[in-house]
């Protein structure tokens, strides 16, 4: 299968901490401290929070932020495992203390703080350059925006907000993780995969509620 791919958007990852307006920042760290564990809400998206099925250890440039974060304030990092469209309502719910690699948007940030972004990143769209509903060298969203074409997308993350945005004819069909949005592809259920290319990485900081 031939595969090419187009910008569609340029976007920024952090991490988020905390309710709004529920404390200030010391005071939401103290507390961390005083419980003596960080947690961490982790959806896996490769190669940013992946996590091993046979082990469930965590690893990934996120999962690695959430340790370092967990060492300056001396305790221990725990990985709460959860899904892309629960991230800010786990995080309002207490049942973590910090998300990860979720992307600011004013909604968002209505409800919780993020840090300055420690990523940047482009969405991409990938297909198979025989797909016939695909015109020949498509430089823009706009292109392949049609009826009856069909673009993957895993279910609330950034690349879905922005091809949300982006597109009013083609379909998204949103599923709940990578394998499956890549499945949808390969076996042409889909016509395109929405999904993200690492750009340049910034170092990180926290925002805290």
């Amino acid at each position: 299968m031939m595969l090419t791919k187009i910008a569609a958007a340029a976007l920024a990852a952090g991490l988020i901490a905390g309710a709004a307006q529920a404390q200030d920042g010391a005071s939401y760290w103290q507390t961390v401290q005083s419980n003596g564990v960080l947690r961490c809400g982790a959806a896996v998206a490769p190669p940013y929070v992946m996590r091993d099925p046979a082990t469930g250890e965590y690893s990934g440039f996120f999962a690695e932020l959430c340790r370092e974060f967990a060492d300056v304030l001396e305790v221990k990092p725990e990985f709460v495992d959860t899904t892309w469209d629960n991230l800010v309502a786990g995080l309002q719910a207490g049942r973590w203390d910090m998300s990860l690699a979720l992307n600011r948007t004013p909604l968002r940030a209505m409800a919780v703080q993020f840090s300055v972004p420690a990523m940047e990143y482009q969405i991409s769209l990938v297909y198979n350059q025989a797909n016939p509903k695909i015109p020949a060298d498509p430089v823009s969203v706009a292109d392949i925006d049609q009826p009856g074409t069909t673009l993957a997308v895993m279910s609330g993350t950034a690349q879905d907000k922005a091809i949300t945005a982006a597109v009013e004819n083609a379909t998204i069909l949103r599923l709940p993780s990578n394998d499956e949005t890549r499945l949808a592809l390969m076996s042409r259920r889909a016509d395109m995969l929405v999904d993200v290319r690492a750009a340049v990485q910034k170092p990180a900081t926290v925002a805290a509620g």
